[in-house]
């Protein structure tokens, strides 16, 4: 993953949400952006995933409405929300990682 699209997807969703939903902290998204630190490639196959949902999530929500989007309930994850649902230790092709992109897509913006 490279600097510049770990950037795009703090401005989009947040360092607080990033971090939860790839179980590292702030100070470490903040070294990744930086390229102090490495990122690790479980993060990186993570966060190119959450890269993904975001930009499905353009489509109909602006900042603000896509962080709200992970946090919450939805009927078709048993009444949770992505985040929930997703946890600390999700990998892209885990049924609910799967789950949680088929019901992002349904917002994709005009190819």
């Amino acid at each position: 993953m490279n600097q510049k699209a770990l950037a795009e997807l703090r401005a989009s969703i947040g360092d607080e949400l990033l971090g939860k939903l790839l179980g590292r902290s702030a100070t470490s998204l903040r070294a990744y952006a930086s390229g102090r630190r490495v990122v690790p490639p479980s993060v990186a196959t993570r966060a190119a995933w959450l890269e993904r949902i975001a930009v499905d999530l353009a489509g109909g929500y602006d900042s603000s409405g896509a962080r709200a989007w992970f946090g919450r309930a939805r009927a078709e994850l048993g009444h949770r929300s992505p985040l929930q649902v997703l946890g600390r230790d999700w990998q892209p092709l885990d049924e609910v990682a799967v789950q949680v992109e088929r019901l992002a897509a349904t917002l994709r913006g005009p190819v």
